[in-house]
């Protein structure tokens, strides 16, 4: 096109004049339109213009500049065939395929994360429609579009086939140009970016790079975490540098552990080598921000220590050298900078810099254990026999791990820890060991962004997760000082103790089985120039002497002349005060009210739920519920990692030290049904023979049976449909229907009528509203909602509204009376994610508002955080509505593999502990259950089965109610003295006697 129109080749590479850019820029978007070019071709083709204001303006400009210039050249060139698109006409629109429909609708189709979504727009609602296959493809999903979204079935076929013509022909042209530009290899693979995009969205970045670290390296889980922990720490504006040296005997696998971690960068962050002294300052200007230099068995020299020295002080600025260099107009000074962020990763047999260094490089131990030894070598030998790797597969994950780096990259992220102010140190922590856990912790915190919140300045908030993976990961390695030593280094220092503090070289050789020169290295040092003083006895207390033995080995006694032999050896001594002392953790987190989070797990609540079982209903302590009707259960979807992510601080609770047989893991919990106080299964109390609740024949109002029952005595169904449309739904054939759809039987007729038999019968609910469908869907227009509210209001009957329509409920409050409650099911915080998730549904502050809008009204509230799809969205959520929330119900996801990705047993523990911490009244579901510890208090079986709790008559229970205004954990814990487990234990009875409402 340009050189078939030279004229428009000079208007488009010349900058417009001031005055005249705008109008300049609109006619180059309108020609290019002209000629064929879609939106985004438009938008690429200028920004590698030289147009000045095009430059300058953000893209708010430039999006109306495009559209003014397409709007325009189709008003005038409708002669050319070029006028406005019939409907159904596709085209790409800043990464979606969009066509218009008749009567001015938009039909809007995208790919996300693997999913592809279908939206219209400019007409009534209408909830996106999603599915992880393309819409070519055939499945109900897309046969069944045109029905919900009203659009002509041969239309909605010519626009899936123009989409299908599209994207091959996208993915074509992005393939050709990978592989004109050179890298057409596994990391360009579309499908590449999709999976590291999902392992980021999912926080499991870390995770992820560090079970293929372990895949190819065997053992030495400290050093792969450290590294990869220093790669984060590169990637933040507000960290000190982490660099490490790996440490250890010939053959103990230091150089292939670094090798293996270097290789899951990008290669153009990585310097691998050997090099000259002054190598970084004179290849500065090719080498990135945040490169890795590595450098195996490194031999310091005083200059290039001096280096070194000089790039971790200035590891956020860079570091600057002057030197005098040739140039045309003879010598010069010429001014090297390095580029910020650059970090050491070296390896080195021992740990003999000098002070300095060392109290700015991370020194760690890999294993040199004769069975580690030996466990390498079968490694090895599956290996060679072709058994582990498949080249294709490996390449294909070194893209992945390549592609997380990228993106992880080409941010620049400033990270804060909140409850900083909270870190307690003992003495002994030094600076630079406090500045490693402090950008091991932001380090963490990068690698899980797009999990973690943000302030108003945009800054990363890490949390008490990052902290607690952080120091478990630091006190991996023993921690960090200038005087640490190697394993060869200790065993030096207990033969000296061993042997009394005295002893010469030949003795250490015997006590230590080292060699002479191996010694004499490790005593002195195996550096060159300045750095060769460095060895052990800089670091420890040991001085040497000379000492001489002379004596007579030859006598002649003709000529009375003797041969006298003498021997100069030197006696090392280690001063006797000197005591060898193990590693102590010298760092914790405090609570709010000043105790230690220390990560022993408090004991926490537990209900007691109807299990459906081959005898009929029976009651359990702690039963493995059945999914209830309604529940949300399908997990997201994840990358592919490890099964070893808990291996970040093994056998160890955050905070706590490692477990003891006598100290069991709270996180091995059996998965018994009953407690040890309840040896069996014990029976369902018998309903009272006068119970009218039982003998009432409702109409529309129901009782719910199995584990449903945990939420209301009764239940009433509206509508049979949900517009929410939520990804995790686990029925989506059943409750994703015509959310208008009323349910036959729920009339308001009926619905009348049984309010008023419960009435006479003296019940008093609560109504569950409801498992099918939202009374509060904001898909829906007109509703019965609120005449049924109304209908409640007028009896003495109460109910409770559970929904994902956030403030749209808010127009019935004035309905609400003592004892009717209001829910609100809670599942992400960050709005893009629910939108993602539960397209359809409030987003989450609005969830939020009406909650809290509830709570001020002085209606009770509870809400449902179930499913869990990201533990820490929910843990956040908690932290966020604590606060006008009366009870939450805690529960996990079903029917699907994927959610047993999720460390529950972790999740489980924090968030009772968080919601301990808080005070709330809360329950752990059946689904969460068995992930806590088995040491609970049960109710005896004699007492169940006579209509008590703990002994006491539901009478009782009932007399306390009315004096209270109402049980709670708290009022049982109050009245009666009891512990919260106690007092949990008999709510959960309560609740399904019916005393409790």
């Amino acid at each position: 096109m340009l050189e078939a129109d030279p004229k428009f080749k000079d208007r488009f590479y010349s900058p417009a004049a001031v005055g005249n850019r705008s109008d300049h820029e609109f006619h180059l978007c309108a020609r290019l339109w002209e000629e064929g070019f879609n939106f985004d071709e438009i938008w690429r083709l200028m920004d590698s213009s030289p147009q000045t204001k095009w430059r300058e303006r953000d893209d708010t400009y430039k999006e109306g500049t495009i559209w003014k210039a397409i709007s325009a050249a189709r008003s005038s060139e409708k002669d050319r065939g070029r006028g406005e698109r019939s409907a159904g006409d596709v085209r790409v629109e800043r990464g979606a395929y969009v066509a218009d429909l008749p009567g001015g609708e938009r039909l809007r189709v995208s790919c996300k994360k693997e999913n592809w979504f279908v939206e219209v727009s400019g007409g009534t609602f209408k909830p996106a429609q999603i599915s992880d296959k393309p819409i070519w493809f055939d499945n109900r999903k897309w046969e069944k579009l045109p029905e919900k979204m009203g659009i002509d079935p041969d239309l909605w076929d010519q626009i899936r086939g123009d989409v299908r013509r599209l994207e091959e022909r996208r993915q074509a042209d992005e393939k050709a140009r990978a592989e004109e530009e050179g890298g057409g290899g596994p990391a360009t693979d579309p499908d590449v970016i999709k999976e590291a995009d999902k392992i980021l969205s999912a926080g499991l970045a870390f995770e992820h790079l560090y079970d293929v670290w372990q895949s190819r390296h065997l053992g030495d889980a400290k050093v792969g975490k450290a590294l990869l922990g220093g790669f984060g720490a590169q990637r933040c504006v507000s960290t000190s540098g982490i660099h490490i040296q790996i440490n250890g005997p010939r053959e103990a696998g230091k150089s292939h552990s670094v090798e293996v971690a270097v290789d899951l960068l990008p290669p153009r962050l990585v310097m691998m080598g050997s090099m000259s002294n002054m190598t970084l300052y004179y290849d500065a200007e090719n080498m990135p921000a945040g490169a890795a230099v590595s450098i195996d068995d490194i031999t310091y020299t005083e200059t290039f220590g001096a280096v070194q020295k000089r790039c971790t002080t200035g590891f956020q600025t860079g570091a600057t050298h002057r030197s005098v260099v040739d140039s045309k107009d003879g010598k010069v000074v010429k001014k090297f900078t390095t580029k910020p962020r650059m970090a050491f990763y070296t390896t080195c047999v021992d740990r003999q810099q000098d002070e300095q260094l060392r109290s700015r490089i991370w020194s760690i131990d890999a294993d040199s254990s004769p069975e580690h030894k030996q466990a390498v070598i079968d490694f090895r030998k599956r290996k060679d026999a072709g058994l582990l790797f498949d080249p294709a597969d490996e390449e294909r994950k070194t893209a992945v791990c390549r592609a997380i780096f990228e993106d992880l990259d080409s941010h620049l992220f400033d990270v804060v820890i909140p409850f900083a102010e909270r870190l307690i140190t003992s003495p002994g922590l030094d600076v630079r060991s406090y500045n490693v856990i402090s950008d091991l912790t932001k380090s963490l915190a990068v690698y899980r962004y797009r999990v973690r919140e943000k302030d108003d300045r945009g800054r990363v908030l890490a949390t008490e997760k990052d902290f607690f993976d952080a120091k478990a990961i630091f006190d991996a390695t023993e921690g960090h000082s200038d005087i640490k030593f190697t394993d060869a280094e200790l065993r030096v220092l207990e033969a000296l103790i061993d042997l009394g503090f005295k002893a010469s070289m030949s003795d250490l050789c015997r006590k230590t089985g080292l060699q002479n020169s191996r010694i004499d290295e490790i005593l002195k040092g195996r550096g060159k120039g300045e750095q060769k003083r460095h060895g052990l006895m800089s670091k420890a207390p040991i001085t040497r002497e000379q000492e001489s033995d002379s004596w007579v080995y030859d006598y002649d006694p003709e000529t009375r002349e003797s041969k006298r032999k003498t021997v100069t050896q030197f006696i090392y001594y280690l001063a006797p005060s000197f005591r060898l002392q193990g590693y102590k953790s010298l760092i914790k987190l405090e609570t709010d009210n000043g105790g230690e989070v220390s990560g022993a797990f408090r004991r926490v609540s537990v209900v007691v739920s109807v299990d459906d079982t081959d005898n009929n209903k029976e009651v359990s302590g702690v039963s493995v519920e059945k999914t209830r009707e309604g529940e949300d259960s399908i997990p997201p979807l994840r990358g592919d990692v490890g099964k070893d992510r808990k291996d970040i601080s093994p056998n160890t609770i955050p905070g706590k030290t490692t477990e003891t047989p006598e100290s069991p893991s709270p996180l091995a919990v059996p998965t018994t049904e009953t407690s040890p106080e309840t040896p069996g299964k014990v029976r369902k109390p018998p309903e009272p023979k006068g119970d009218e609740g039982e003998r009432l024949k409702l109409r529309a109002i129901y009782r719910p049976k199995g584990a449903a029952a945990e939420y209301a005595k009764y239940a009433l169904n509206l509508y049979r449909g949900c517009g929410h449309g939520c990804v995790y739904c686990y029925n989506k054939d059943l409750f994703n229907g015509n959310p208008s759809d009323r349910v036959n039987k729920s009339s308001l007729d009926a619905i009348g009528a049984d309010l008023q038999d419960m009435d006479a019968a003296g019940e008093k609910g609560p109504v569950h509203l409801s498992f099918v469908g939202d009374p509060c869907d904001l898909t829906r227009g007109e509703d019965d909602t609120r005449a049924v509210l109304e209908l409640f209001h007028k009896s003495k009957v109460n109910f409770q509204v559970l929904t994902k329509g956030g403030t749209k409920a808010a127009r019935d409050f004035d309905l609400y009376r003592p004892g009717d409650l209001f829910a609100c099911t809670l599942t992400f915080i960050d709005p893009e994610k629910s939108k993602t998730w539960e397209p359809g549904a409030a987003l989450p502050d609005d969830r939020l508002r009406a909650l809290e809008e509830a709570h001020k009204r002085g209606i009770e509230t509870w809400a449902s955080l179930e499913p869990v799809i990201e533990p820490e969205e929910t843990l956040e959520l908690i932290r966020r509505s604590h606060k006008f929330v009366d009870h939450f119900k805690v529960g996990r996801w079903n029917h699907d593999k994927r959610a047993d990705e999720i460390d529950w047993h972790k999740f489980t523990a924090e968030a009772v502990a968080l919601l301990d911490s808080l005070g709330c009244d809360y329950y752990i579901k059946d689904g969460l259950r068995r992930y806590l510890p088995a040491e609970r208090s049960a109710p005896k079986k004699d007492d169940i089965e006579e209509g008590r709790v703990f002994g006491l008559t539901h009478a009782y229970y009932r007399d306390l109610q009315r004096q209270t205004g109402g049980l709670s954990i708290k009022v049982l814990m109050d009245n009666q003295g009891w512990d919260r487990d106690r007092a949990d234990i008999a709510m959960g009875l309560l609740r399904v006697a019916g005393v409790v409402l």
